[in-house]
């Protein structure tokens, strides 16, 4: 926020509390400036109200009536959260005297503990004792210490994925696929043969982000159904640190901040002559103003990568100017952008517009025979143009929000790993996809959204298809409630690797006989609607070995069923972690 911002926030604030009794948590102040502003919309009125504020700038407590010091983990409790995160390690004995230092240095601060775990576990416990002692761990608090040797111990290949998702804001939530499909556009994931899936291996890449506690898997408290993650606040600001040194992405927020300072130097307000700018990689946030900044108009030749988000401008260079970018994201701009001369961005490898309104999709989009990813949701357009069915090396297609999309093309996209798409209106552009996405050999996500009902032969056509993907790895469909299930759904041979089945909309016999262990091994998500559940299903529903999430919507049940509402919930049906 600006000043200006701030203070209009505070006053509105205080004018909606008057004569209020309420509870407010403000969480993660760092500013003196942001918290003077807010409380000052949160004067005592005398109603009994509480103010809870989370800080880690030791400045603002002096600011506060009262203080909670956080206490770190006692010994003990750090102790199992070590040896839980090196369990990996059975069958060796372990230094208890070495580990015992080695959480001390800790201080009990939980993400210290488990990052420190984290650089441990794949070694073996002879080195344990070279690490620790390269770390340099004094008697204060060495967080930032482990953190930053845990990233520059990361491998060549990880390092710039994890400053590339430094251009989204603090506490940001990222889509676990779109982060990945972006990696692939900056040109950040690499093939170790000449064959093979480039998402399978940014998949990999972000496993072990996971694994080395440099990002967080986080629950989608909206749709547990999507896979989202976050960066921990301080991983996130060691990052932002070392976006300098490694001069890697300049960040423009709205303060008119430029970081790294190498990468755009003023001198009397003039920008440095293209030849001497090193301006690679742009994210622009929280922008407010007519025209886009004036010092980065002059300087787009050279740009491989914008990002723009939660901004508001007016008035931007034209695009045809970032002739060489392969990335182009642009998130929550409530001002119309225009996309004139698009097709003219011949390397770019990426494209999302989300939640932004656009003009006009032209036609030259076609033109991007480069483009391996293209997100466009909520753009306040109706019709997804033909041409985007030219896009032969197109591996992610997600349309939200179109009423009219070229279904009857949908199967010239032959590269084509992953497809969401929502609202396909017309019995006859229903018809359409359903026979062209059986010319889609590749795919191993598909989630489609039918806006009518599936009719029995609309089910028997869509069965026809997916016996074509064998690479399938995620099927989610919802349409209209349908009465009966087409028999021929008995007949489909589900991939072994698939993950994840939804199935909205239709209503089966029973329980298909494919849900056993023999067929879907890895299988963790299901959810589908039957009219009857016997013991036997139940059986398979238990004997599922990965199986994380259940939902069963049904009408008619034996005695061992569990009645939730309307949704059911097989007793023991999930050995590990229970049923959600």
């Amino acid at each position: 926020m600006t000043r200006w911002d701030l203070e209009q926030f505070g006053k509105e604030l205080h004018e909606f509390l008057q004569n209020k009794r309420y509870l407010i948590v403000v969480d993660d102040i760092w500013d003196v400036g942001s918290w003077e502003a807010i409380r000052y919309g949160l004067k005592n009125n005398n109603c009994g109200s509480r103010i809870i504020m989370t800080t880690r700038n030791f400045e603002l407590v002096t600011k506060v009536e009262e203080v909670y010091r956080l206490k770190p983990l006692s010994n003990e409790n750090s102790k199992k959260l070590f040896y839980k995160r090196i369990q990996s390690q059975e069958g060796e004995s372990l230094d208890d005297e070495l580990s015992t230092e080695i959480i001390d240095k800790c201080g009990g601060i939980p993400l210290a503990i488990i990052a420190i775990a984290s650089l441990l576990v794949e070694r073996p416990c002879e080195e344990w004792s070279k690490v620790y002692h390269s770390i340099s761990l004094g008697n204060g608090d060495n967080t930032t210490k482990i953190l930053s040797y845990s990233y520059y111990d990361l491998p060549s290949y990880l390092k710039p994925c994890l400053l590339q998702l430094s251009i989204f804001p603090e506490d940001y939530q990222f889509d676990t696929n779109a982060a990945i499909w972006m990696w692939i556009g900056e040109g950040l994931v690499h093939l170790e043969k000449e064959e093979g899936s480039l998402f399978v291996v940014g998949e990999r890449y972000f496993k072990e982000l996971v694994n080395r506690s440099m990002i967080q898997p986080i629950e989608d408290k909206y749709d547990r159904l999507v896979e989202v993650f976050r960066i921990h606040d301080i991983v996130f600001d060691l990052i932002r640190k070392l976006l300098k040194d490694e001069d890697f992405i300049t960040l423009l927020d709205s303060g008119g901040q430029h970081s790294p300072q190498a990468s755009l130097r003023r001198e009397k307000k003039t920008c440095v002559p293209r030849s001497d700018c090193k301006l690679r990689r742009l994210a622009v946030r929280n922008h407010h103003v007519q025209r886009f900044p004036e010092d980065i108009m002059d300087i787009p030749e050279a740009l491989r990568s914008l990002n723009i988000i939660y901004c508001n401008i007016a008035i931007m260079t034209p695009l045809h100017s970032f002739r060489v970018c392969r990335v182009l994201c642009i998130e929550y701009s409530y001002v119309p952008i225009s996309l004139k001369h698009l097709g003219k961005l011949l390397h770019l490898k990426y494209l999302e517009l989300y939640g932004t309104p656009v003009d006009e999709l032209p036609k030259e989009i076609g033109h991007l025979r480069s483009l391996q990813t293209l997100l466009l949701v909520n753009t306040g357009l109706d019709e997804l143009p033909p041409a985007v069915c030219s896009l032969t090396r197109l591996m992610c297609l997600m349309a939200e929000g179109f009423k009219r999309l070229p279904a009857d093309k949908m199967g010239n996209l032959t590269s084509l790993e992953e497809l969401r798409l929502e609202s396909i209106v017309g019995q006859s552009a229903t018809q359409a996809l359903v026979a062209e996405l059986g010319k889609l050999t590749r795919l191993r996500v598909v989630n489609i959204t039918f806006s009518e009902e599936l009719e029995e032969s609309l089910q028997e056509a869509l069965v026809q298809s997916l016996f074509n993907l064998w690479g399938l790895q995620e099927l989610a469909l919802s349409s209209k409630w349908s009465q009966q299930g087409s028999a021929m759904w008995g007949d489909w041979e589900p991939p072994r690797q698939l993950r994840r089945l939804i199935i909205k909309g239709i209503i089966f016999s029973r329980q298909p006989r494919w849900i056993n262990r023999s067929c879907m091994a890895h299988l963790c998500f299901l959810s589908l609607a039957v009219h009857a559940v016997e013991a036997q299903d139940l059986d398979n529903l238990a004997r599922l070995p990965e199986l994380r999430y259940l939902k069963l919507d049904g009408v008619s049940w034996p005695p061992r069923i569990l009645e939730l509402g309307t949704q059911w919930c097989a007793v023991g049906a999930v050995p590990n972690n229970g049923c959600d």
